[in-house]
């Protein structure tokens, strides 16, 4: 039962490194990848940098799990 009274109790982002939410909820995603994408389109040949990269991702993953849970909630 140790581990069980081990820690703050407070949840910290991954992306951001702010307290309060973790990386599913964290709006600077959203904007990191809306300005990458915004980037992509206008520069061809433009690289996206590691933090734009994992933001595309994590809006991937959130499209995903909308589309699962779409589909499970229908019958």
């Amino acid at each position: 039962m140790k581990g069980f009274y081990w820690g703050a109790g407070r949840v910290r982002c991954s992306f951001c490194g702010a307290y309060g939410h973790n990386i599913t909820t964290c709006k600077a995603v959203s904007n990191f990848a809306d300005l990458a994408l915004d980037k992509i389109s206008k520069i061809p040949d433009y690289t996206c940098s590691p933090t734009e990269v994992r933001a595309l991702q994590e809006l991937r993953r959130r499209e995903e799990r909308k589309v699962k849970l779409r589909k499970t909630n229908t019958i």
